[in-house]
């Protein structure tokens, strides 16, 4: 199959996570076409578990879903700017959001997240034999700090769990798929 050639491109909005990019296209067969793409700078995930095989994840108000959301820690990773690599970038997140450190790391995958209008892909990893430390929140995040076992996790995928009186799931495509890719390789 023959990619499609961009034939124009202008930024119709953007702020420090995201960029909207209107695109005219040239397809295969000469038909032409436009499409608006949210481009990102990347980003990274993390499976970390403590050494009683409990997830560390986080419990956040998502505003642009309008959800209570439990996730793993993840956040920005600029693949672009070359001044770290996506394992750094999962340890910082990590550190940042729970405080935590870990020696073992195992890269798990590379995703898409939104291939029908986002370029964004997200570096996933499973890390192990953590150290409890000082969280560093960036000053927009909200996240309390929460520990479940796998068969927990998977039950919060299709029923809320209460925490300090908030209705939380666990239902973020990225933050499922990474659990199992760790439970796969035994991380979890």
């Amino acid at each position: 199959m023959s990619l499609w050639r961009t034939t124009d491109s202008r930024v119709a909005y953007q702020n420090k996570w995201i960029r909207v990019v209107e695109e005219t296209f040239e397809r295969p067969d000469g038909t032409t076409g436009l499409y608006g793409v949210v481009k990102t700078k990347g980003g990274v995930g993390v499976v970390a578990s403590d050494s009683a095989g409990r997830i560390v994840l986080v419990a956040q108000y998502r505003y642009p879903a309008s959800v209570n959301s439990l996730e793993i820690p993840k956040g920005a990773f600029d693949q672009f700017n070359g001044t770290e690599s996506a394992v750094e970038a999962a340890q910082r997140e990590l550190k940042e959001e729970t405080g935590i450190a870990a020696g073992n790391w195992l890269e798990l995958a590379t995703v898409h997240t939104l291939l029908g209008y986002s370029d964004d892909t997200v570096h996933l990893f499973a890390a192990n034999d953590i150290v409890e430390g000082e969280r560093n929140l960036d000053d927009e995040e909200r996240i309390e700090v929460v520990r479940l076992t796998f068969e927990e996790a998977v039950r919060a995928i299709n029923d809320e769990i209460v925490i300090q009186g908030i209705e939380y799931r666990i239902t973020d495509a990225t933050t499922i798929s990474a659990l199992f890719m760790a439970r796969n390789a035994n991380m979890v």
